[in-house]
């Protein structure tokens, strides 16, 4: 919480007009360089003092302490200006930050004073600012990890001069697969970058400790809401390819159509933006659903941001979405885009930063990512404990299970480097008692032509409906001599199968185990069915 005030009171820092902010007390707290400058009053001079002390300077007239009290009073805006041969306007509006009531006092100046008469303090401002800038660009840069496969992207500034507003992250997902945020502020230089910090943070972290997508869009909301100021947001698209890569789950809040482009480069998916951009208001459940998409080897993903369809020559035309896809159907996909963009622009300079990215599934398909992570681990050594948990329907239809079980894991007790291994034991039990047991699905729905989709959708379908069920799952441990022994048990309420006779055709090789089984097979000391085929119970063992 220290943090994104900091960046709040930095961002109001980094304003071209005058901002002061006023506690209940009417003391201030924060009073901008800009005002510093206007007034020649320091920081040091004004901070928690009385803003009535101030208001004898020439540019804050004393009906101010009314304004502020009112403001106060009856928590409604009140904006006047003065009509002095310098005039100034003003607007006063409550503000909340960290839990906190402020009154916020914006100073404006119809002829710009800042820039024409004091050049010298306004340039040391934007020297400072792209210093800032700079530095929290270095700290988003150092958060990815690691370089993703069949992962392409093209970007042009429309601006050396300040920095961009267009942010591509990705990472592995600890059971496999990948995530990928495409992200377009609106504004760019600093307001955009001290977005872009939280969104990375969340981003990245999330993504570590295996959160879905719909729970790190709806944190990624939560964050732009508190940190940035009215009329400054983010349209998004995010991207997620599960574990085997056959699926993909795309969220599109304001950026032009994600594209599924086939081996005989025909479109073959179309993902229109369908929610709002992220920052504009708290997102209902219905806004973080995601369209699930069935693609293969040998599909390309492709996406932009609208600097690119909106992209313009000297003679103001605009490129166009017919015209990109046009290039996309040549089959050289990024490169043929990048190019015919490039001849259509012909140096002009642009009023939007452009961004083109690319995927190759099968590349994807093919790589085994493995995520780093900075949590907390415990250092205790091999011992023996036990926790349970009763997980109720409603718990499940909101609350992903797995990343909470395995960062219960990571804070009592498991080695980093099994971590990734324990999730994805964790994931096939808790996604097999989930899918199968309580929403009674049939993975044979999967091999139809379209099945992954159908049945991620009626997944989805189930799982909004569910009122009845649930899901125990027990872990405990104990230590054998060099090594440690985690014992999970997972239980939930459907109707089960005939365990022991699968077993058997197992045995008889009359039944070909799926990727899930032979997962648990091989990083599993032993596993077994009980009770109807409800229950399941897994080792996993690691040495010291």
């Amino acid at each position: 919480m220290e943090q994104e005030t900091h960046l709040t009171v930095e961002l109001f820092n980094q304003a071209e007009h005058g901002v002061v902010l006023i506690d209940l007390h009417h003391h201030i707290k924060v009073w901008n360089r800009w005002m510093e400058v206007q007034t020649q009053l320091p920081l040091s001079e004004v901070l928690a003092k009385p803003v009535k002390r101030v208001v004898s300077v020439d540019i804050l007239p004393t009906k101010i302490l009314d304004a502020i009290t009112e403001v106060f009073q009856y928590e409604q805006p009140i904006s006047f200006s003065t009509d002095d041969v310098c005039s100034y306007f003003f607007e006063i509006k409550p503000i909340t930050i960290s839990g906190q009531q402020y009154c916020l006092l914006e100073v404006f100046s119809d002829n710009n004073v800042s820039d024409s008469e004091n050049p010298e303090p306004v340039k040391t401002v934007q020297d400072h600012e792209l210093a800032v800038t700079a530095h929290l660009l270095e700290k988003i840069s150092g958060m990815n990890k690691f370089a993703i496969p069949g992962l392409s992207v093209w970007q042009q500034e429309k601006s050396s001069a300040s920095f961009s507003g267009d942010i591509i992250l990705s990472a592995p997902r600890p059971s496999g697969g990948v995530n990928i945020l495409i992200g377009d502020f609106v504004g760019r230089g600093l307001p955009a970058v001290i977005g872009a910090l939280p969104v990375a943070e969340v981003f990245y972290g999330m993504t570590e400790k295996g959160f879905g997508l719909s729970d790190i869009i709806e944190e990624i909301n939560k964050k732009l809401l508190f940190i940035l100021p009215e009329g400054l947001f983010c349209a998004a698209c995010l991207i997620e390819l599960e574990h085997q890569g056959k699926m993909l789950a795309v969220w599109n809040g304001g950026l032009p159509d994600l594209l599924v482009i086939d081996q005989q480069a025909n479109i073959k998916y179309r993902v229109p933006s369908s929610h709002i951009p992220l920052g504009v208001h708290g997102a209902e459940k219905i806004e973080l659903e995601t369209v699930f998409i069935e693609v293969n080897a040998g599909d390309t993903i492709f996406c932009s941001t609208d600097g690119a369809v909106n992209a313009e020559d000297a003679q103001g035309n605009r490129y166009g979405a017919a015209q990109m896809e046009r290039a996309l159907l040549q089959g050289d996909k990024i490169s043929a885009i990048q190019q015919s963009l490039l001849a259509h622009i012909a140096g002009i300079e642009q009023r939007d930063d452009i961004s083109l990215v690319e995927l190759d599934i099968e590349l994807v398909q093919n790589y085994e990512g493995n995520s780093s992570s900075n949590l907390r681990e415990s250092n205790l050594a091999p011992a023996s404990w036990q926790v349970d948990f009763d997980f109720s329907a409603q718990v499940l239809r909101s609350v992903d299970l797995v990343p909470l079980l395995v960062n219960v894991l990571m804070h009592i007790q498991a080695p980093h480097e099994h971590r990734q291994r324990i999730y994805t034991v964790l994931a096939e039990m808790c996604s097999n008692a989930l899918d199968h047991g309580v929403l009674g699905l049939n993975s044979a729905i999967k091999q139809s032509a379209h099945g992954f989709a159908e049945y991620y959708a009626l997944r989805g379908q189930r799982l909004a409906e569910l009122t009845e069920g649930f899901i125990k799952v027990s872990l405990s441990h104990k230590p054998a001599n060099d090594k440690g022994i985690l014992m999970i048990r997972v239980e939930d309420s459907g109707k089960g199968f005939d365990y022991k006779q699968h077993t058997k055709d197992l045995a008889e090789i009359k039944t070909l185990c799926g990727r899930g089984e032979a997962l648990l097979q091989n990083l599993c000391a032993n596993y077994q069915y009980s009770g109807k085929g409800n229950i399941i119970q897994a080792e996993y063992h690691w040495m010291t």
